[in-house]
């Protein structure tokens, strides 16, 4: 069971000029509100994101992203967008302590059965994503597909291109062939 702890993180204070058009107030009375999580233990999943979240407010889609340092996973981090809010301390915490942290405790039990507590940073998400229907994946796999498609068309378009020139060469001895029989044909009636 993850709870939350209402002590605020006052560490690494960030300059609010960086995110001018983002007024923490309305941000934390509205819908569509979305928080970012610096990092994120390996142990979490989309579904324990989604179910740690839920009791915070309606969730549209939780996103957990690799963070790379040269070509290397060195972590992970997490975007929670909400529809909306089912109550009011965390968006007011997160909104009055912008732009640094609030942590939450995240309590994650292993099959021993012991308890290991992790602090998650939660901050506004001041660059969300709009919703996408496709993953990543899913676009690779779709663009793999499409250029085995277009590939075979290719064949698929050389080969009749090559029957019409085939075609074409055959009509054209035809032709003169037939142009020839007229010649023979009006010489003989001459």
């Amino acid at each position: 069971m993850a709870l939350l702890q209402r002590t605020v993180s006052h560490h690494n204070p960030v300059s609010t000029e960086r995110y001018p058009d983002i007024n923490p107030q309305t941000w934390a009375t509205r819908g569509g509100s979305s928080i970012f999580v610096k990092w994120i233990p390996d142990e979490m999943t989309d579904a324990d994101a989604h179910r740690f979240f839920k009791t915070y407010g309606q969730i549209d889609r939780v996103e957990i992203v690799h963070k790379m340092k040269d070509g290397n996973k060195i972590g992970r981090m997490l975007f929670v967008h909400f529809d909306g809010w089912n109550e009011t301390f965390l968006p007011h915490a997160i909104a009055q302590n912008h732009p640094n942290p609030v942590e939450l405790e995240y309590c994650v039990t292993n099959r021993f059965n012991s308890e290991k507590i992790y602090k998650l940073k939660c901050c506004i998400n001041v660059r969300p994503i709009p919703k996408v229907d496709y993953t990543t994946t899913q676009l690779t796999d779709m663009f793999e597909n499409l250029s085995k498609k277009f590939a075979e068309l290719q064949k698929e378009t050389a080969r009749v291109n090559e029957l019409q020139k085939s075609e074409n060469d055959r009509l054209q001895l035809k032709i003169v062939e037939l142009e020839n029989r007229l010649v023979l044909c009006e010489q003989k009636t001459i």
